[in-house]
């Protein structure tokens, strides 16, 4: 049999309910009218009420039917001016995070209005990390090696087929192709000094003394002439590469030529070097040599 205070209660809270929760003040009532030990049915009845004494007093029913109740507790001390919840102290069972007890109202919904816009906020964006050139330290740099992964600035990169290689990286793979000996350098020096200190003081009186047909000959032979030079330095050497075998080479053949000039300028008292014809010649033939051998 309902208690006294009971029926009262039940009275004064479903006359006191608003009317959008009529319909769940009515289920409640009836939820306590079978079992009025239900302190999950005065919470529910306490959501649905305005007044707050009346709020207080089914509060104060439901911490008599379960005095460990939480949302009971936090309940009356909203009702005291304190929102437990709004300072983040309270955690509900059997409801989401930032779920509000039924009767924790106003104070209550702009806070879980804030947390909410937060959640649904994208993340704060991760600080790139900045990245200094390995080779200038205060550099700034958002390159990577493609092969080593290390940072490096433009000065110190290159675009090859396959994305950017710092020179470190392009250095070492040429090493494979790169088998020259150490013989290999002094005999591409020699063998183009000694070629054109023969050749180049016979071109350049021959070609001297054509006049006009000169200059034919120096536009047509020219490219041919260096090709041949440096198929017989790269032939002298076993066709072996080197990073600087070129370089070496190319110094014995323009001594070489210095040189075989001077000699032939004791011989024709002239320096049929610097005729316009053996010029030509020679720039066609030490260009294509230089190409040929690099």
């Amino acid at each position: 049999m309902e208690s006294i205070a009971t029926k009262d209660l039940m009275a004064r809270a479903s006359a006191a309910a608003r009317v959008g929760e009529a319909l769940q003040a009515r289920s409640v009532r009836r939820g306590l009218q079978k079992n009025p030990e239900n302190a999950e049915a005065w919470l529910g009845l306490a959501g649905v009420i305005d007044n707050p004494d009346d709020k207080k007093a089914v509060l104060e029913q439901a911490l008599r039917v379960d005095p460990e109740n939480t949302e009971a507790n936090a309940g009356l001390e909203r009702s005291r001016g304190v929102c437990r919840c709004r300072a983040g102290a309270m955690t509900l069972s059997r409801r989401p995070t930032l779920t509000c007890p039924p009767f924790c109202n106003a104070p209550c919904s702009s806070w879980i209005s804030s947390q909410r816009r937060a959640q649904a906020a994208p993340p704060p964006a991760a600080t790139e990390e900045v990245l200094y050139c390995v080779n200038h330290p205060d550099t700034e740099t958002l390159l990577r090696c493609n092969k080593c992964g290390r940072p490096v600035c433009t000065r110190c990169v290159q675009l090859t087929d396959v994305g950017y290689r710092c020179k470190d990286c392009i250095s070492n793979q040429q090493k494979v192709y790169f088998n020259a000996e150490k013989l290999d350098y002094p005999i591409a020096f020699a063998v183009g000094f000694i070629v054109c200190a023969f050749a180049a003081p016979i071109s350049g009186i021959l070609l001297s003394r054509l006049g006009l047909f000169g200059w034919i000959i120096a536009i047509l032979a020219g490219s041919a002439a260096g090709g041949f030079l440096a198929e017989i330095v790269r032939r002298a050497v076993g066709r072996r590469r080197g990073r600087h075998l070129w370089a070496v080479a190319f110094a014995g053949i323009l001594l070489g030529v210095l040189v075989g000039s001077l000699a032939a300028s004791r011989i024709e008292n002239s320096f049929s070097l610097f005729s316009i014809a053996n010029l030509l010649f020679l720039g066609l033939a030490l260009s294509t040599t230089y190409y040929r051998l690099r």
